[in-house]
C-alpha cells in the first residue's frame, strides 16, 4: 500500500500551515489570555484547535513553558515567524502590561507582512511576464504590420526603377 493511501487510512494527512494561520493563533492566544487562562493552557487550546507546523510550535511552546522556560526564549526557539510574539511578550513583562493588546498588534502585523509579501510576488509575476508576451508579440507585430510595409515600399521602389 502507498504511503498516501495508508496516510489517508489512518487520518494523519499532511497538513499545511500559512502565516495566517499563526496569525489568528496569536490572536487567539491573546483571546484566551484574556479570558483568564494561564499561558501554557491557552496554548494548549489553541494548538488542539490549529492544524501543521501552527500546532506543533505551539505545542513545543506550550511543552518549554510547562518546563519553567521564560515566554520570550520560548517563542523565540519556535521560530521566525514567532519572533514578534517573544518580543511581545518581552515588553508586556518589563512593562508590566496584559500581553493582550501587543499579541493582537503581532497578529496584525504578522498579516500585513504576508500581505506585502504577496504583492510583491504579484509584482515578479507580472515583470515575468512580460518577457513571455514581448516574445510572443513582437514576432507577430513584426510579421503582420512591419514586413507588409517593408514588401510595399519594395515593390513600389523597384516599380518605379523598372
Amino acid at each position: 500500500m502507498s504511503d498516501v493511501t495508508e496516510a489517508v487510512e489512518q487520518g494523519t494527512t499532511q497538513e499545511t500551515s500559512t502565516v495566517l494561520d499563526a496569525a489568528a493563533a496569536v490572536d487567539l492566544v491573546a483571546v484566551s489570555l484574556a479570558g483568564g487562562l494561564p499561558l501554557a493552557d491557552a496554548l494548549g487550546a489553541v494548538a488542539e484547535v490549529s492544524r501543521g507546523r501552527v500546532r506543533r510550535d505551539l505545542r513545543l511552546v506550550e511543552a518549554a513553558l510547562r518546563w519553567g522556560v521564560e515566554p520570550p526564549v520560548a517563542w523565540r526557539e519556535a521560530g521566525g515567524v514567532w519572533a514578534p510574539v517573544g518580543v511581545a511578550f518581552t515588553l508586556a513583562a518589563e512593562l508590566g502590561l496584559p500581553p493582550r493588546r501587543l499579541l493582537h498588534e503581532c497578529a496584525d502585523e504578522l498579516r500585513r507582512s504576508e500581505a506585502a509579501r504577496g504583492e510583491a510576488a504579484l509584482g515578479r509575476l507580472g515583470v515575468l511576464l512580460v518577457l513571455p508576451l514581448g516574445l510572443l508579440f513582437l514576432p507577430a507585430f513584426a510579421l503582420l504590420a512591419v514586413v507588409p510595409v517593408v514588401i510595399s515600399l519594395a515593390r513600389a521602389t523597384f516599380a518605379g526603377i523598372g
